[in-house]
């Protein structure tokens, strides 16, 4: 019996991260390979110094569905065995969790530790915890704590996975973060399945490669040897960016395409998901319609934010990454259910803008979060999301309506700037995601302040947030009121705060909220008051910390922004500036800032203007970061900075 070409929902759960006991008796030592002298003897790694811990080998076997070995599943074997070199490296490898899911077989996982005298403990089902991890994506936690880690032990672990599918579209990873004497996957792929090959080796690691055959399977065994851990960096690119990886993409079976092309790729996912759905998709057609009924065809943009609202706002967001909808999913079922994964919004959002004679093609997405994905690979599992592009008024827009928060026409950070895919079984498109300016997503604090007599400071304070700033704020539970008043709390802790008032706009992607403050009279000094120039949206602290010699990875932040605060300050007779800091302007490759205060001796007043720009979200080379570092640490010590006022 052939398999058929299913798709498992892999995307959310790598089967390389994957290690769970699912009973099973005590391994015996004869299941393990022998522990040589020189693995006894390791006390360091020469080519990689001071770590805590090495994997001596890491290995996969999988037999791809129709290999000999196989029944009705795909089985990967994997066997890891890992020792112990630092004090930090108990704590690094004495306790493990793993994710896993109902859509993976998972068996036949045994373990032990080995100490330095030679002593063998097995893993024993006592020390081996599940959990639920997420109902919506079906996916759980199990964890487990070798016995007796010390310094010096051998960890040996394996287990089996099956999966109903012969499609594995999860890269091996060679790196993990402790080096690796050895790292190896050998694939046994059945002789009427056409594989295409795909790696990524960004840090040089060397990864090797040999094709054979046995039994009529065609037998692909790939390795990579002396291989570095991966960075730990603050603000770094994804791991997935920087490890070594292969990865094995089924084109042909018997003849017939399967991920040949993305052609092929868009006319598997139809024919086994999206037909089935949208043939049910009448409630949601009746529904669009209604929504627009009162009205004018022409106002098609007013038409498509009606249907963008109901989506986004109606039908509940199950957290469930993909493209592909589950067993059975209907669109109608979306409906009545008020609820639907990434994928069952994407579709029914581009049914229902259809339904009422709007353009609208559905688009997969990959966060950037997750790491660069390489489209001249059709593979599915790249994506994350299903989005929507349209064009209203002749302006081409794409939707997300998987966030209450997230404005007509705007995309989350993630997804900014990523090539993407239209989906489509005629002329599947490659595109790249409009992507807002750094100067759009704004913050700007705005405080008037006045000195009172007694030298209590009181005034009025507004911030105002546009963009990525306020999307990633807005349509949040809880009372906005509660949540801002808590927030300003924090930031201006020598004030109590009052009468604060939330404007959430989300519609326009605006965000304002309002308040007054008066300083707490613990803090009044009576002939002296200082006052920070930074706050509420400071003061920042250096993130960049590590010397340029050892940086060894590139930039990522959240997105490029502009941050302001603007403050007036007015003080009575008797009272004069005796300390505030000198002008300020910075303006390198990474971004700029601005301090300025000017000072009226005669109005008895000051302005101060306090500006920060991070004008990108990805910064590559070293001359980038050495700029971050001077961009940050000129904030930390300007912002560190107060005004000063005193009694004369």
């Amino acid at each position: 019996m052939r398999p058929s070409p299913f798709f498992l929902r892999l995307g959310a759960v790598s089967l390389l991260a994957i290690w769970i006991a699912l009973g099973g008796l005590p391994l015996a030592a004869a299941d393990f390979p022998p522990i040589t002298a020189q693995e006894r003897q390791l006390t360091a790694v020469d080519w990689q110094p001071d770590v805590p811990a090495v994997a001596l080998s890491r290995e996969g076997i999988l037999r791809l569905w129709g290999a000999q070995g196989t029944q009705q599943s795909s089985i990967l074997t994997v066997r890891v065995r890992l020792k112990v070199l630092t004090e930090a490296g108990k704590e690094q490898l004495g306790k493990v969790e793993i994710v896993h899911s109902r859509f993976l077989r998972l068996k036949d996982f045994r373990g032990r530790t080995v100490l330095p005298d030679g002593r063998e403990l097995p893993l024993s089902q006592d020390s081996i915890f599940r959990r639920r991890s997420s109902r919506s994506q079906r996916l759980y936690v199990t964890s487990a704590a070798f016995p007796g880690v010390e310094v010096g032990a051998i960890l040996d672990y394996r287990y089996e996975v099956a999966f109903d599918s012969i499609f594995h579209l999860d890269p091996w990873e060679f790196q993990t973060t402790i080096p690796a004497l050895r790292s190896q996957i050998t694939y046994y792929v059945p002789r009427d399945l056409e594989v295409q090959t795909w790696q990524r080796d960004p840090m040089g690691v060397g990864v090797q490669s040999e094709i054979g055959r046995d039994a009529g399977d065609h037998i692909v065994k790939v390795w990579a040897e002396r291989v570095p851990a991966l960075p730990d960096e603050p603000y770094s690119f994804p791991t997935s960016d920087l490890a070594a990886k292969f990865m094995l993409v089924p084109i042909k079976l018997s003849g017939s395409p399967l991920l040949a092309s993305w052609r092929d790729t868009c006319e598997l996912i139809r024919s086994l998901y999206y037909d089935s759905a949208e043939r049910k998709s009448g409630s949601a057609k009746q529904e669009a319609k209604r929504l627009v009924s009162g009205i004018d065809k022409k106002a098609e943009r007013r038409r498509a934010e009606a249907i963008y609202r109901f989506v986004r706002d109606e039908i509940e967001t199950v957290p469930l990454i993909g493209v592909v909808l589950s067993k059975d999913q209907t669109l109608n079922k979306v409906i009545e259910e008020r609820k639907g994964a990434y994928a069952d919004k994407g579709l029914l959002l581009a049914t229902m803008l259809r339904a009422v004679k709007i353009e609208a093609d559905v688009v997969w997405a990959a966060s950037r979060r997750e790491g660069m994905v390489d489209l001249q690979v059709p593979n599915p599992l790249w994506f994350d999301r299903t989005l929507v592009r349209t064009r209203v008024g002749g302006e081409e827009v794409y939707l997300d309506p998987t966030s209450r928060g997230r404005a007509f026409a705007a995309l989350s950070a993630d997804f900014e700037g990523t090539q993407a895919l239209v989906y489509s079984t005629r002329k599947p498109e490659v595109v790249t995601l409009p992507a807002a300016s750094w100067q759009e997503n704004l913050r700007r604090a705005e405080l008037a302040l006045e000195l009172d007599d007694e030298g209590r400071l009181s005034g009025t304070g507004k911030l105002s947030m546009s963009g990525h700033s306020a999307a990633i704020r807005l349509a949040r539970s809880g009372d906005p009121v509660e949540r801002w008043q808590e927030w300003l709390g924090e930031q201006m802790g020598s004030y109590e705060i009052s009468e604060v008032a939330v404007d959430e706009a989300v519609d326009e992607g605006r965000l304002d909220i309002r308040w007054r403050l008066v300083q707490r009279l613990e803090e009044v000094l009576g002939d002296e008051v200082s006052v920070s120039l930074s706050r509420p949206l400071g003061p920042v602290a250096q993130r960049f910390a590590l010397p340029l010699n050892k940086r060894r990875t590139p930039v990522m932040l959240s997105f490029g922004n502009l941050s302001e605060v603007e403050m007036t300050l007015a003080w009575p007779q008797g009272w004069e500036v005796d300390l505030f800091p000198a002008g300020v302007e910075l303006d390198n490759q990474a971004g700029g800032y601005r301090l300025a205060v000017e000072v009226d001796e005669e109005q008895r007043s000051l302005h101060v203007l306090r500006r920060m720009e991070v004008r990108s979200n990805q910064y590559m080379g070293p001359q980038d970061y050495a700029h971050l570092r001077q961009l940050w640490g000129q904030a930390t010590k300007s912002d560190a900075q107060e005004l000063v006022l005193v009694r004369r």
